[in-house]
């Protein structure tokens, strides 16, 4: 049984191709490259400087035939924007930002824009940094809604709170509470869940993806490292599956994989009818080949889905 019958298989390009995560670089070779691999049916990028690159982008990508979703985590976190910033200009500036990064994804055809949500305050100040979100993420959203004619989605990644990236989203049933309310008024948006960071949260990935319900959007399979804190790649680094030091293998990936196929994501599909997307997102690691690294992942993912697949019924 093919998964596409199921869902879209996408590609973090920027984490498979790291060199361009700061949005210059080989962005238009190594982007013909995935395109021409029918492997994927999607393709998540991220901010792109150079206009001659946004245009190359912008060519080849309509003539690909994948899915393209768009991630605003690399700017946000390089550029220190924080959509739940306390400090209004600081908030707003944010806002301005991811509104910069929706234009961008629509030129390039994409279905969505994944936005974080910023740096965790500390315990005092979240409910006042989570209302500053909700009102963000509903500004953003409703000027998504609004510049494509209600034809795009906004969704918020959760990361760790206390390990590396250290952001206010943060625990997968907080970000479920954002998102319903973000949901109140701006409809076109939803929860962008990661493999990796549901585990650097201490959560059950399985149990985290029943919880979710029909906030789901979207799907990150990828790799971490907690068990060490000095340990060069503990964090958000996304390690190859079954690397030594990790926590998920291909038999963690399987049972992900299983549990999947009962969710409302799977079984009902995206905003406007767009098909779900699920997308490997492993980062080679300083001394590893891309193209190896690459390689492994979608093995990997083959075995796994070897195994998982019978729970998607005939």
């Amino acid at each position: 049984m093919d998964w596409r019958r199921h869902f879209s298989l996408g590609l973090v390009h920027y984490a498979a191709f790291p060199e361009v995560i700061q949005g210059k670089g080989p962005i238009v070779d190594t982007l013909r490259t995935v395109l021409c691999d029918n492997f994927f049916d999607a393709v998540e990028l991220t901010w792109v400087h150079d206009e001659a690159d946004k245009a190359a982008v912008a060519k080849l990508l309509p003539l690909s035939g994948c899915q393209t979703l768009f991630s605003g985590g690399p700017a946000f976190l390089i550029g220190g924007a924080n959509l739940s910033a306390l400090n209004q200009t600081e908030r707003q500036a944010a806002v301005a930002t991811a509104c910069d990064l929706v234009d961008q994804a629509l030129r390039f055809g994409a279905q969505s824009l994944m936005v974080i949500s910023g740096p965790d305050p500390g315990p005092a100040l979240r409910p006042a940094a989570k209302e500053a979100l909700v009102l963000s993420l509903q500004t953003v959203a409703g000027y998504a809604a609004e510049k494509s004619n209600d034809n795009f989605m906004i969704t918020i990644e959760p990361f760790d709170r206390e390990i590396h990236r250290k952001q206010l989203l943060g625990p997968t049933i907080e970000a479920i509470e954002i998102t319903r309310a973000v949901r109140a008024k701006t409809p076109n948006f939803g929860l962008t869940l990661d493999l990796s960071h549901m585990t650097q949260l201490g959560e059950d990935p399985i149990a985290s993806l029943a919880l979710a319900g029909d906030c789901l959007a979207h799907v990150h399979l990828a790799n971490c490292v907690i068990a060490d804190p000095e340990h060069p790649l503990c964090g958000d680094h996304h390690p190859r599956f079954g690397h030594p030091d990790g926590e998920i293998d291909v038999t963690d990936l399987t049972e992900f994989l299983r549990a999947l196929a009962d969710t409302p994501f799977i079984n009902r599909g995206g905003w406007r009818g767009t098909r779900p997307v699920v997308s490997l997102e492993v980062i080679p690691q300083p001394g590893e080949n891309v193209w190896l690294n690459l390689a492994h992942s979608k093995r990997a993912f083959q075995l796994a889905w070897a195994m998982a697949q019978d729970a998607y019924g005939a």
